[in-house]
């Protein structure tokens, strides 16, 4: 798709975007452990107020098709951008279409008066 819009990009600006890549993760993995983004509450269910199952697969499925991606631009050896697999794009949307449908769920337990059984 970025090969459409853009054409073929030179190896200069490839690296400029491979670098700032590098550079942002680094950052936000400083930010992380050192405890200025605030993590507090991001898997917490709020029915139960312990951890959700579903909020952690997310972050785990998410986490995990980041890397790779990270892993084939990084292997990359050409002026495009790698394709992204079709197996990270059904892990993604699935997870997070399970944790909306969990949601989705909630709301519409709410108006009915009942728990969902996710």
């Amino acid at each position: 798709m970025t090969a459409l819009l853009f054409g073929k990009l030179p190896p200069l600006m490839l690296l400029s975007v491979r670098s700032f890549l590098y550079a942002l993760a680094a950052l936000i993995a400083y930010r992380l452990l050192h405890g200025t983004v605030a993590t507090r509450g991001l898997l917490k269910d709020r029915q139960t107020g312990g951890v959700s199952a579903l909020r952690l697969q997310m972050l785990m499925a998410t986490a995990i098709a980041a890397v790779s991606y990270a892993v084939a631009i990084g292997r990359q050896t050409t002026s495009h951008f790698p394709p992204v697999d079709s197996r990270l794009l059904a892990l993604v949307g699935g997870s997070n279409g399970l944790v909306l449908i969990k949601q989705a769920l909630g709301k519409f337990s709410k108006l009915v008066g009942s728990e969902p059984q996710l």
